[in-house]
């Protein structure tokens, strides 16, 4: 009886345990499943090929994402585990600790990983409203990007580093270089910013009405109703109104120069002419209707062929080299005292290894004293372009703006003023529209 009765106990405690076994795992039991998303933060962007790493005190478990930053455990142990990343892309590999997860969910779902930073931004041009195809460069990597219409740019997947951004857009507008940038793992950096001009698009707007003044090379002043001008024969006064041209001085037969003619906006007009062997600049009275000055070029410590302009607010002439390149100067000749002050003239925005020849020809100082020069480039392939320059004044000469003529346009005469506007002849007469 004794006997049977053991019998009888052992197999109900054998009965008990497997019954155990298979309705509630143990805390051994590897019967679980996971799912989840590996996801960059910066970009919002899943993550392929990235390897996910699950740890806990007991266990240890590693995987590739898929597609779109998918990943699965098969067949693990039940609890709580710390995942991690490692992301290799370009020969380097970025890590990042993402949290604990317990196997009590079966999908973890989304993760988002510090793995790697952004630059989002806006790029506007001065000037326009088509703010498209702005190269923007991460330098020191082969990542970049080019604008919406809207400006709008971004550049995602960056390692964490300290980075320098160009951001460039043709010759039209000064490149922009933000330096030291500092990045950080799933930082989301914000660059708004605008690039001005360069060179701001020249417009020539065509005057008919002037039509009689195309072939005036020496330009033109306009005075008291009347256009004034020269030719090899001296100074003309036209009518506009009557149509009368009248010659109203005349120099030597010998002339064999480039005539200029500037205006003192007060009675006077200053006429460049030479006579044989020597230069002169004369003063021309238009009240008294004669000659009341006169200069000799052999008398100044100069020796080209100069332009001339009118400076009304220091009272000087102002000789211009035309002919020198990549170091012009001008000559302020004081018309009280005879003093000539030279100064070099800084040709800004050029790289003259670029450049087979720089030079400035042509130049007006406006009424309120601000300078207009003109500078023609000619590049190594023999290409030739007109920029037009404005400075504050013949003082300091601070540069205001640089102005491009359109790429078709090649120029032949003087800068000269009419009703506040400024004009230039070639085949026919062109207000600059600035």
């Amino acid at each position: 009886m004794r006997k049977l009765n053991f019998i009888l106990f052992t197999f109900a405690i054998l009965f008990i345990s497997c019954t155990n076994d298979s309705t509630t795992p143990t805390s051994n039991s590897n019967d679980y499943s996971i799912i989840g998303k590996i996801v960059d933060k910066s970009s919002g962007q899943g993550l392929q090929g990235t390897l996910v790493k699950i740890e806990s005190s007991q266990n240890a478990y590693q995987t590739f994402t898929g597609e779109e930053g998918s990943f699965g455990f098969q067949n693990i142990n039940s609890g709580e585990y710390l995942l991690s990343t490692e992301t290799s892309l370009e020969g380097k590999i970025v890590s990042d600790t993402c949290g604990y997860y317990n196997t009590e969910s079966t999908n973890w779902g989304t993760i988002y990983t510090e793995s790697f930073a952004s630059i989002i931004g806006t790029v506007q041009l001065e000037g326009v409203s088509d703010h498209s195809f702005i190269n923007v460069q991460l330098l020191g990597t082969d990542k970049s990007a080019l604008t919406t219409n809207q400006g709008n740019f971004r550049i995602d997947f960056i390692f964490p580093a300290t980075y320098d951004i160009y951001i460039s857009k043709e010759e039209t507008y000064k490149e922009i270089r933000i330096n030291d940038l500092i990045i950080k793992q799933g930082d989301i950096i914000s660059v708004d910013t605008t690039m001005s001009y360069r060179f701001k698009p020249l417009a020539l707007e065509e005057d008919s009405e002037l039509d009689f003044l195309i072939n005036k090379n020496s330009g033109f002043c306009y005075v008291n109703g009347y256009f004034w001008y020269t030719n090899r024969y001296g100074l003309i006064q036209y009518d506009p109104i009557n149509q009368i041209e009248e010659q109203v001085y005349s120099h030597s037969p010998y002339y064999l120069g480039d005539p200029y003619v500037t205006y003192d906006y007060d009675d006077g007009i200053w006429l460049s002419m030479d006579e044989p062997y020597e230069w002169y600049y004369r003063k021309y009275s238009i009240s008294e209707n004669a000659i009341i000055d006169s200069i000799r070029l052999s008398t100044l410590p100069i020796h080209d062929v100069f332009r001339i302009a009118y400076d009304p607010l220091s009272d000087n002439l102002i000789l211009f080299e035309s002919y020198t390149a990549f170091y012009p100067k001008i000559h302020k000749l004081d018309l009280q005292s005879g003093a000539i002050q030279t100064v070099d003239l800084q040709i800004e925005e050029f790289d003259f290894n670029n450049y087979k020849n720089i030079k400035i020809d042509r130049i007006f100082i406006a009424p309120t004293g601000k300078v207009y020069f003109i500078v023609i480039t000619t590049d190594l392939n023999d290409i030739g372009k007109y920029y037009l320059y404005l400075c504050n004044n013949v003082i300091d000469l601070k540069l205001i703006q640089i102005y491009k003529f359109p790429d078709s346009y090649k120029y032949f005469n003087r800068l000269s003023y009419y009703n506040n506007e400024i004009y230039i002849i070639d085949s026919k007469v062109h207000k600059l529209v600035l």
